[in-house]
């Protein structure tokens, strides 16, 4: 073989071996049409970005057995759309992680088709806030889906899941309607109710983990350990039921002070207190985030939107709200960690 017929056989693979990994391998951070675009959960970790072939859909989110965050992205599936349809999926597979609706190695179980309308909400809502997309462009995205049967159970009927996601652009609320007030006679059933579903979901999760172990101990109790963790997350939830339908209902009472900047939790309850106001609790938050009164909070230009709330889920820890997606995670108050601070008093 001649010379350099050999050494362009060499500068060949090495091209090909270098598209092949530019193609297919992972990240925490990828472009859609020059934009870069991450994802992370609610507690502000990366999630890891993997691009394969053969996934058989556009792509899925997961916790690895090893705990890592991904979403799988088919890349023959995902780059065949234009940009705007690759940025609504990366942001509908962000959603599942931003709404911690997955524990490692196994879905949750609950609400299969919630899950999928909650990660829609949040997806075509992160394009709106983030993106500033237009009605134009979401009914772009809207009629993408629109002859798509669905997934059942999964996934709603093309027509509906167009109007769902038609109308949780239009609004803030959860369901993506206009404000409905909760009947407080009811709050405690749906309490009682939610946490019957948690505990059914750790009875679910521990059976698969025996399953998909079998004799292994250790994977066993560390895939169990994960299952009451996600009940005691769940439970949380569930206790937040009452408050939430007492947070809607004096909502109007409320009087909202200005940013105070990022603070530790100590800072944060002394700057409320000395002002003779509060911290507001996890459910008032999410109330003004549904009815948007978080727009109108200009002090917070180029800040974090993570703001301590009052609301503690165990010795130590508390509730941190973003108020840019409505999502919240449990932060530990004796730690060095810094978020916004409004303060809040009841008239």
């Amino acid at each position: 073989m001649k010379p350099w017929i050999k050494y362009v056989k060499t500068i060949l693979l090495i091209i090909s071996l270098v598209y092949w990994m530019r193609i297919e391998g992972q990240s925490q951070q990828f472009t859609i049409a020059g934009i870069p675009v991450y994802c992370t959960d609610p507690s502000g970790r990366p999630v890891t970005i993997v691009l394969v072939r053969q996934l058989r859909d556009i792509a899925v989110s997961n916790i690895e057995s090893n705990g890592l965050p991904t979403i799988k992205i088919d890349i023959d599936i995902f780059f065949s759309k234009s940009p705007l349809i690759q940025m609504y999926f990366f942001a509908h597979e962000c959603g599942h992680h931003i709404s911690g609706d997955m524990i490692r190695i196994h879905y949750q179980r609950r609400d299969s088709l919630n899950r999928e309308k909650t990660a829609d909400r949040i997806g075509i809502r992160m394009l709106r806030d983030q993106l500033k997309i237009n009605l134009d462009q979401v009914n772009e995205i809207a009629n993408s889906l629109r002859n798509n049967p669905g997934m059942f159970p999964y996934y709603l009927p093309g027509p509906e899941r167009a109007k769902w996601i038609l109308d949780c652009f239009r609004t803030n609320t959860d369901n993506c309607e206009e404000h409905v007030v909760i009947n407080p006679k009811d709050c405690y059933a749906i309490e009682t109710a939610e946490k019957n579903i948690c505990a059914s979901d750790q009875r679910l999760c521990r059976r698969d983990c025996q399953k998909e172990y079998k004799g292994n101990r250790r994977d066993i109790r560390v895939c169990e350990d994960n299952c009451f963790e996600s009940k005691l997350q769940c439970d949380d939830e569930a206790n937040l039921v009452v408050e939430y339908c007492e947070a809607k209902n004096n909502f109007s009472r409320l009087s909202w002070g200005p940013n105070e900047g990022p603070q530790n939790w100590q800072n944060a309850s002394s700057i409320c207190s000395t002002k003779r106001m509060r911290l507001p609790s996890l459910p008032e938050f999410l109330v003004a985030y549904e009815r948007s009164v978080h727009r109108n909070w200009a002090d917070c230009n180029g800040c974090s939107h993570n703001y301590w709330s009052s609301t503690t889920v165990d010795v130590g820890k508390v509730k941190v709200v973003n108020m840019n997606s409505g999502t919240h995670h449990t932060q530990r108050t004796n730690q060095d960690a810094t978020f916004e601070v409004r303060c809040v008093s009841s008239n």
